[in-house]
């Protein structure tokens, strides 16, 4: 019998661990703007802005509220395929199924399901990812669009760039419109479609809120799609997902991985605040200029794999600064060498503040930030400072690929 005990404990014990991989799955960082970081489950999301998570524990359960979160989990890397690109930065990995006047049907394959969203909303169709690069349509004269209508762009294969409309898309092919002359034309000739923005009253009421809406908060998705939302709620075995640039979609439970608050009352980023000053000091002669939620190159903040959507991107020497009017009372970021250089980079990041006489005090300081390495903690206390200044510095060995990333930088507010 115990031998049988045994067996059947080796058999099961596969079982076990595939369960408790399972059961692990989607346990991300969660971080909160004051307290420490913890890990867990995203299990619920209600109406009043309460997020439920479940922790490492004996049933253990937390609850934040969404405006005192930075951020819960990791973006994903994108995963191939088409994408629906909306106007507020925005876009789903999903395939077009219709089109008409006022809206675009696409279906995701990867818990997003069927998507509608309004014409108006929709920034660029496009089918093949790596050959698009988002410029501004700059059509030709015989190639204009309707004067009723905004000017499109339709991207081919072979480089062409043709202004015109958007008309149909049915079996295989698209229906393209110049002036009066109306083209099929296959889609896998076609790299994207981009759309103007309409101008100030031709959009849909269902796309133009009455009023701005009181937070925006970023959405991940398992296959790297990324959504802009007004609010997010669980409905049973889904979320729903209002979107700011109108329409609604539904997204399976566990599809959902990462989730950013853009607007709260206490926590800032720098990238959304204008600067007071800002300069580059050259190793020899190029200079650089710094960038918002990008890296200095102008690409996405990536840091040992590790993606960022807020945060500041600077090259050595140079000193970035911001007047605080003493409304803080604490710094926070990740540095850390953006992967745009490679593996190379080797530089410091330092953090001073100002109490208003001119004089910098020295506040904290990254350890030796080399290219590879993954972004590293850095905070300083705010408190009675006038002014906030970033510096990155050289390491001792030049400036080659010192792309220095400050991974959601911001600032937070002294609690009323």
């Amino acid at each position: 019998m115990k031998i049988l005990s045994l067996l059947i404990a080796a058999c099961l014990l596969p079982f076990a661990l595939a369960i408790a991989a399972d059961s692990a799955a989607n346990l991300d960082q969660v971080q909160p703007i004051t307290v420490p970081a913890f890990t867990g489950k995203l299990t619920n999301a209600t109406s009043d802005g309460t997020l439920k998570f479940n922790v490492p524990g004996p049933a253990e359960l937390r609850f934040i509220k969404l405006a005192d979160l930075v951020r819960w989990g990791e973006w994903p890397r994108v995963q191939p395929g088409a994408r629906v690109q909306l106007h507020d930065g925005s876009f789903v990995v999903a395939d077009v199924l219709e089109v008409t006047p006022e809206h675009i049907t696409a279906d995701s394959i990867n818990g997003l399901g069927e998507i509608k969203l309004p014409r108006s909303a929709i920034r660029a169709l496009v089918l093949q990812p790596a050959r698009w690069r988002e410029e501004k349509p700059t059509p030709s004269k015989e190639d204009a669009a309707p004067e009723n209508s905004p000017p499109s762009t339709l991207i081919l294969a072979n480089g062409d760039r043709r202004a015109g409309t958007l008309a149909g898309w049915e079996n295989g092919a698209l229906t393209w419109r110049i002036g009066e002359q109306t083209l099929r034309v296959p889609l896998g000739s076609v790299v994207a479609i981009e759309f103007s923005k309409p101008v100030s009253g031709d959009a849909p009421a269902e796309s133009t809120p009455a009023v701005r809406p009181a937070m925006k908060i970023w959405l991940g998705f398992k296959d790297g799609s990324r959504v802009l939302a007004t609010q997010f709620l669980r409905d049973k075995d889904t979320w729903k997902i209002d979107l700011t640039a109108g329409g609604q979609i539904t997204a399976e439970l566990e599809t959902l991985v990462a989730i950013q608050p853009l607007h709260s009352s206490r926590n800032v980023y720098l990238s959304d605040l204008p600067p007071a000053g800002y300069k580059s000091i050259p190793w020899l002669t190029a200079t650089w200029d710094y960038q918002r939620d990008r890296n200095v190159t102008g690409g996405e903040l990536l840091v040992a794999g590790s993606l960022a959507l807020k945060g500041l991107g600077m090259h050595s020497a140079s000193r970035l600064t911001y007047d605080l009017d003493k409304k803080y009372d604490r710094f926070a970021a990740h540095v850390g060498i953006d992967d745009s250089t490679g593996g190379r980079g080797h530089a410091l990041a330092r953090v001073y503040g100002d109490r208003g006489d001119g004089k910098w005090e020295f506040l904290a300081e990254s350890p030796a930030l080399r290219g590879g390495a993954p972004a590293v903690p850095l905070e300083a206390d705010l408190t009675g400072m006038q002014r906030l200044a970033l510096v990155v510095d050289f390491a001792g060995d030049g400036d080659a690929g010192d792309h220095v990333d400050w991974l959601d930088a911001r600032v937070i507010r002294k609690a009323e």
